[in-house]
Order: structure tokens, then sequence, then C-alpha cells
């Protein structure tokens, strides 16, 4: 089973069911326009009949552009990383579910290298699209995180940076997109958003959680 990695305050929205999208930058970047014509799923990203590999627009040959495979299909069952802790009674802690104070009283093993055996969530993938990144609705932003806030000066979007979910990250914004844009800065590096990607669009929903007891 595979993994996926998000920031710990995505990732407390993924369990939480505030967030259901998740873009992710395509390696190494497709040359030109890429919509493929074979076989569409959800009208928008088009996979051959195995539904394995993306191919280009013009009935580009693979020795061409080559293939852009999605590394989730749609219906794949991934379990969410996080760092977690083994103590003396071979009990698994969590990082995610301490407070600040107990996680510098610990080692955490990085989440990076996390087992599928030890993993509390899983999401399941129902939909996959290729487009560029700024190619992002309002609505599909709101799927990514983004949330409306109140602030002094008027209403505004923004996301979140802390696992109390209660700092806004880039302060007041006009709508969802130019939100959204300050994340993905904060997670892909500044100028992320200015250069434009393609990705491939991740649907999913939570398929089941465990106790956050531990």
């Amino acid at each position: 089973m595979k993994g996926i990695l998000f920031t710990e305050p995505l990732f407390h929205q993924v369990v939480c069911g505030e967030k259901t999208q998740t873009r992710r930058i395509i390696n190494p970047q497709p040359e030109g326009a890429v919509i493929p014509v074979v076989k569409a799923i959800d009208g928008e990203l088009f996979l051959d009949d195995n539904s394995k590999t993306v191919i280009g627009k013009h009935g580009y040959t693979s020795s061409e552009h080559g293939y852009f495979e999605p590394r989730y299909k749609p219906g794949e069952k991934l379990y969410l990383k996080e760092p977690y802790h083994i103590d003396s009674g071979n009990e698994v802690l969590y990082k995610y579910a301490k407070a600040p104070a107990v996680r510098k009283c610990l080692k955490w093993q990085n989440k990076l290298f996390m087992p599928a055996k030890f993993a509390r969530y899983f999401i399941e993938i129902t939909g996959v699209r290729m487009e560029r990144l700024q190619d992002i609705s309002n609505g599909d932003c709101l799927k990514e995180g983004i949330f409306k806030t109140d602030l002094t000066d008027g209403k505004g979007w923004d996301h979140y940076d802390w696992i109390n979910r209660s700092a806004p990250v880039s302060g007041w914004n006009i709508n969802p997109r130019s939100a959204y844009a300050s994340l993905i800065d904060s997670i892909g590096g500044k100028g992320t958003w200015d250069r434009n990607p393609y990705v491939f669009v991740y649907d999913f929903k939570l398929t089941n959680k465990t106790s956050e007891t531990k």
C-alpha cells in the first residue's frame, strides 16, 4: 500500500474531512500542451485503456514526449504518513496527536519512512486529472483546505498555519485562489504559483480512522 504526505495543518484538515483534494506537481514537466485524447476520467484527465498513463494532446507518441503516469489511481487506497514513536512497551505514539510540551520529550521517526502497519488514517482516490496549477477554481480551493476568515478589515480567505488551526497564515486574501497561491508557495517554495506547472489533481475521501487517544 502506498502512503501520502501532507503538512501537519493539511493532515488535520484531511482527517476532519475539510480537505478532499490535493495537487501534486508532475516531475518532469510535460513539454507543450498536454490534454490527452484516449480515455477520459472526470471529463478532464485522459488515460490509456489500462488507466495507467497520460498521453500528449496532439497524438504525440511516447518517443516524442513520453508518458505521464499519475502516482495514484482512482479506487486506490492510501495511508496517511505522520511522525511516530514506539515506546518501551511497543505502543505506537503519534506526534500529531500530542501537545507541544509532550512532543519535545520524545524522539519522533521521520514520517517519510512510516510503514503502513502503523497508519491511523486512510483515504481512497476518487478522481484524477491533469491541469495547470493556475487552472484551479475557487470551488477547488475550498476542497484544498482554503477557508473564509473574518478579520478586522473585512472578510477574506486563508489557510491554517498550525495544529490548533486558529492562526491564518497570509492574512486577508481577496478570493480563495489568492489564498491557495500563498498555500502552494509555502509548500513548494516561493514562485511555485507563478511558474504555473502541470499538476495531477487527486480527489479523495477519508475511508476510516482510528482513535486519537494513543
